[in-house]
Formats: structure tokens, C-alpha cells, sequence
């Protein structure tokens, strides 16, 4: 899912509108964010981002607590839901952070990320309900086994083409991967991968007609991969690709570290 970004005008405390059972904890968690966010700045002229991240999981465990307990007609119906929690720890809460410290606008690269972190943990708690379905059998069309964790984009043939992979892989390699590890996978000759963002990844999926066949043929060279070779890194790209957005996202506002 794409989480929006809030419009100027929506960018205020949002603890008023947050639902009774979790505002004062989610309230907490905000300005702990404030107070620390601002110390590191004032202290160092610099402050870590990334634990916005952790902040946005924080909040959206808290107002995703009770989901699995409510009753969903289907795995997607509990997706939007989570998905608007989701939007709610970003969008209205982080973004409230970011006004408090920057007064500015958030990068865009720190939403994305705090956006991938939040598709991450709502798939994660779709996967627990495909788990309990199949074990309480009462979802008829439930699959004997849950599928892998999958990030949400546009049905095209393209992206059946990445998902189906992704099983092979796992089932042959006995693995857990995940659509971060197909889009880390392009690699140039030092090991390192080719992106430090989803952005051309998403393009790819959706079949955009705009992304460069260069692009596009990097990504087609991971679906000729045999599961193996797919796997074998693996464990080094992710943090590889990370701190080279955090470089740039230095690069570009020097007020913020990663």
C-alpha cells in the first residue's frame, strides 16, 4: 500500500482523534519522539530518522492490537483496516512528529521508509490470519498453507510473475524472502545492489510504460535466477541498501542521520 502524504493542512495534533482505548499511550509515544528527536538536534545539529520508524510501528501495534479478534469476510477486508491504522501512525501521527522538530515537510525518503516498515508489519498480521483461518477451518477458501508475506500493488501480470517466483523460491530453498529482497537483488559487479528505494521496483510491477528497458531488464534477469543463486547474499543487501539511502537521505538534509 501507498501511504499518502498528509496535505499541509491535515498536519496537526492529531491525539484528539485517536481512539480512547490507545490515545494517551500513542500520546506518550509522540512526545517521547518530540523531546528526543529535538535533543539529538540541538545537541549535535543532527538526529536519527530511522527511530521514526520505530515510533510508527509502536503506534500502529497499538491501534492494530485488537484486529485478529474482529471477525473479516477475507484477508483483504483486514488489509484495508490495517492499512488505515497504518496510515494513521504515518500520515498523521509521524508527520506531526517531523512538523514538531523540522517545521518543515518530511523527506520523502523517510516516509518511504517508515512506509515500507508499516506494509511490512501489516502483512505479517495478514499472514497470522491466514494461520488461524486454516487452523479453525472457517474460512472454506483459506489455502492449506498461508501464503508468504507479500507487499500490496496492482494486479498485473508482472507482479503474479514476481509473487509466484518468490514461492518457487522459498518452497525450493526452504528461505523466507520477500519483495525487498527481489528489488535488492539487481547487483552490480562490486556485490552491492543497484537500488536504495522500491521506487523503480513498484514501476516494474505495475508495468509502467515510462520505466527504462535498462531498468526493466534488470529485474527480468532476477525472475531467470534458479532459486539458489537468488538466496546467496541475501543477508547482506538489505542493510547494504539501507545505508546507502540513509547516505543520500544525509547527503540531501544534513540535519538529519541515519
Amino acid at each position: 500500500m501507498r501511504i499518502r502524504f498528509p496535505e499541509p493542512e491535515e498536519i496537526k495534533d492529531p491525539t484528539p482523534k485517536l481512539p480512547g482505548g490507545v490515545a494517551k499511550e500513542i500520546r506518550d509515544i509522540i512526545t517521547k519522539a518530540v523531546a528526543r528527536s529535538r535533543t539529538q538536534l540541538e545537541a549535535t545539529g543532527t538526529f536519527r530518522f530511522a527511530d521514526w520508524g520505530e515510533d510508527a510501528v509502536l503506534i500502529f501495534k497499538l491501534l492494530a492490537g485488537g484486529r485478529l479478534k474482529q471477525t473479516y469476510p477475507d484477508a483483504d477486508a483486514l488489509r484495508q483496516a490495517l492499512n488505515q491504522d497504518a496510515e494513521v501512525a504515518l500520515t498523521h501521527c509521524i508527520h506531526w512528529v517531523n512538523r514538531q522538530v523540522l517545521r518543515g515537510y518530511m523527506p520523502s525518503e523517510c516516509h518511504e521508509q517508515i512506509e515500507a516498515r508499516l506494509n511490512g508489519e501489516v502483512e505479517v498480521i495478514v499472514t497470522d490470519w491466514w494461520k488461524l483461518a486454516a487452523d479453525a477451518d472457517t474460512n472454506p477458501t483459506a489455502p492449506s498453507t498461508p501464503p508468504p508475506t507479500r507487499t500490496r500493488a496492482p494486479q498485473t501480470k508482472t507482479r503474479e510473475c514476481v509473487e509466484a517466483y518468490l514461492n518457487g523460491v522459498e518452497e525450493k530453498t526452504g528461505v523466507k524472502v520477500d519483495k525487498t529482497d527481489f528489488w535488492c537483488r539487481p547487483t552490480k559487479a562490486d556485490g552491492t545492489s543497484w537500488y536504495s528505494s522500491d521506487r523503480e521496483f513498484r514501476a516494474f510491477q505495475q508495468e509502467d510504460p515510462g520505466l527504462s528497458p535498462g531498468i526493466r531488464k534488470k529485474f527480468l534477469d532476477v525472475l531467470k535466477m534458479s532459486p539458489e543463486t537468488f538466496v546467496v547474499g541475501r543477508d547482506g543487501r538489505r542493510p547494504a541498501s539501507c545505508a546507502k539511502r540513509q547516505k543520500k537521505d544525509a547527503l540531501r538534509n544534513p540535519r538529519i542521520r541515519a
